[in-house]
């Protein structure tokens, strides 16, 4: 029997390909200018606007997704599906919307005794999260059970890999992800720092550059270092993919391309970090995701 799988809008795949792929999504939704926004964005064009309202000056915030939102969106997924349900969830180190599905999919129990509902912290966002969508998404096509599939996606999440540049640290202030301080001197000294998901899916620090082009040595070196050119869990075979986020700088995104074909064998899925990933990081941020080794320790 098949089962349904799910997830939200951090993954970052866009609305449009999450539909061909069947997979449900809710999302978390971004307040500009006092009104809130859930609004699909599947084109260059819809990801370039944004971008251009925050480079405007324009400071967005995001919300998480709460219980009562959860436990109707779950009951309309399993009143109109069949089979069990996986729900891929932004990390609990980033927000609560893991917290708010964990208790929603408790509350459903003793309404749908007969189904299970597994909720998966990714202990990721962007396209760490999405690499487990993905993964998701290719064993069930393979016919895979339901236990399998979600034990491969538990046994994934400490080998995600994230690390994300960032162009402006004000966004990361404002987020309250570093101190006022820290970017002030960051500013001044021209600092960009390189950003990672630690073991507890929150964001750690872990190198400071003076550029992009250092920064994408910098990838490059990580992918040598945490990369595996193969990964098997549970038997089944996943080979490296590389995935790279950006907000709105497609111009390094191909440097990056070039530097990584020239070292490692790998495919490549490129996009852009959306609304909710792109208000914390700010434009011209640029990001690798990939499955290896083990996340470095909190």
């Amino acid at each position: 029997m098949s089962f349904i799988i799910s997830t939200d809008s951090c993954c970052d795949i866009p609305s449009k390909k999450l539909k061909e792929l069947n997979v449900n999504y809710i999302f978390l939704s971004t307040v500009i200018d006092g009104k809130s926004s859930i609004l699909d964005y599947n084109s260059d064009e819809d990801y370039q606007r944004f971008y251009k309202e925050l480079l405007e000056g324009k400071l967005p915030t995001t919300s998480q997704i709460n219980i009562f939102d959860f436990e109707k969106y779950f009951s309309d997924l399993l009143d109109n599906n069949q089979g069990d349900l996986v729900h891929i969830s932004i990390s609990s180190g980033l927000s609560g919307s893991y917290g708010c599905a964990m208790t929603a999919s408790n509350n459903l129990k003793s309404k749908y005794p007969n189904r299970k509902i597994i909720i998966i912290d990714s202990l990721s966002a962007c396209f760490g999260q999405a690499t487990l969508v993905d993964v998701a998404v290719e064993l069930r096509a393979k016919g895979k059970s339901f236990q399998l599939t979600t034990d491969i996606l538990n046994d994934l999440v400490p080998n995600i890999q994230h690390w994300i540049f960032i162009n402006d640290l004000k966004h990361l202030k404002r987020g309250g992800r570093i101190g006022t301080a820290s970017a002030l001197i960051g500013t001044i000294l021209k600092l960009k720092p390189v950003l990672t998901l630690n073991d507890k899916g929150q964001v750690k620090l872990v190198h400071k550059t003076f550029g992009v082009q250092r920064a994408l040595k910098f990838f490059i070196e990580s992918i040598e270092k945490y990369g595996e050119q193969e990964i098997i869990s549970h038997g089944e075979k996943i080979p490296l993919k590389i995935y790279i986020g950006h907000t709105e700088d497609k111009q390094h995104v191909n440097t990056l391309m070039d530097l990584i074909k020239q070292k490692i064998k790998c495919s490549f899925h490129i996009g852009y970090a959306g609304t909710v990933i792109g208000t914390h990081v700010g434009p011209g941020a640029l990001g690798i995701f990939f499955l290896g080794k083990k996340r470095i320790k909190a």
